[in-house]
C-alpha cells in the first residue's frame, strides 16, 4: 500500500459520522504535494516537532493550494537520507492509484 500524507495542527468538528473544518481541508491539500510515500507538512507542524527528530525537512517555500486563499508554508518530511530525492510517481505495472482520505484524531499526551 502507497501513501501520501498531509500533516495540519488545528482544531476540528466532529460528529458520529466525519471530522470536518478547515485544518481538515488544509491537510488534504498538502497530500496533494505529497509524492507516494512522502509526507507533506504545515509550518504548524514543523513549529511542534521535537528536537532529535531522525528526519530531515525540506523547506517546499510558499505553496498555493486549491481552494485557500492565502499560500501556506509547507515542508517534505523525510528519512535523513532520501531529503532531495524527488518522488517517483510511476507504478509499477499493473497497479492502479486509488485516491483517498483518513483523518485521524490524536489524543493529547502530557508527562
Amino acid at each position: 500500500m502507497h501513501l501520501r500524507v498531509g500533516m495540519h495542527v488545528a482544531d476540528v468538528l466532529e460528529d458520529d459520522l466525519d471530522i470536518y473544518g478547515a485544518g481538515v481541508n488544509l491537510a488534504s491539500r498538502l497530500a496533494g504535494l505529497a509524492g507516494i510515500d512522502e509526507i507533506v507538512v504545515s509550518s504548524e507542524v514543523r513549529a511542534q516537532l521535537v528536537d532529535g527528530l531522525d528526519a530531515e525537512l525540506e523547506d517546499l517555500g510558499d505553496c498555493w493550494l486549491k481552494n485557500m486563499s492565502d499560500s501556506v508554508r509547507a515542508f517534505r518530511l523525510g528519512p535523513a537520507m532520501a531529503v532531495g530525492i524527488q518522488p517517483v510517481h510511476a507504478l509499477s505495472r499493473g497497479a492502479r492509484e486509488t485516491v483517498g482520505i483518513a483523518v485521524l484524531p490524536f489524543e493529547c499526551r502530557t508527562p
